[in-house]
């Protein structure tokens, strides 16, 4: 289990390099909710962006992608009503996810971006 953290947080570390790299300003990191837990708060040109990060270092389950089930994706959208909702957002908003490929023997990454 420490191993998969371990994993997660380095590619989130990609994942806000990345977003930094397009001109995202990078707000928050790890909100935690009981509904869930928003990976990344970023902003670009007035759009508010709440990014999911899924990080894998092989293909044995599948794409980092494929882990965001319809499950996963209500909690994750009910962690964002709530952060919208105590925060009184009024922007637009939009959900992100930033898979991450690790090709640790060649200390590589694959990265997709769907906005």
């Amino acid at each position: 289990m420490f191993y998969n953290i371990k994993i997660g947080k380095l590619g989130q570390k990609i994942a806000v390099k990345f977003l930094k790299s397009k001109d995202y300003k990078i707000l928050a990191q790890n909100i935690y909710f009981r509904e869930g837990e928003i990976d990344i708060l970023a902003e670009k040109n007035g759009v508010l962006s709440f990014v999911e990060v899924k990080t894998r270092t092989n293909l044995k389950f599948g794409y980092p992608e494929d882990a965001i089930s319809d499950q996963k994706r209500e909690h994750l959208e009910l962690a964002i009503d709530r952060y919208i909702a105590e925060n009184n957002i009024d922007q637009e908003c939009v959900l992100e996810i930033i898979s991450v490929r690790l090709d640790l023997k060649n200390k590589k990454a694959h990265l997709k971006h769907f906005c």
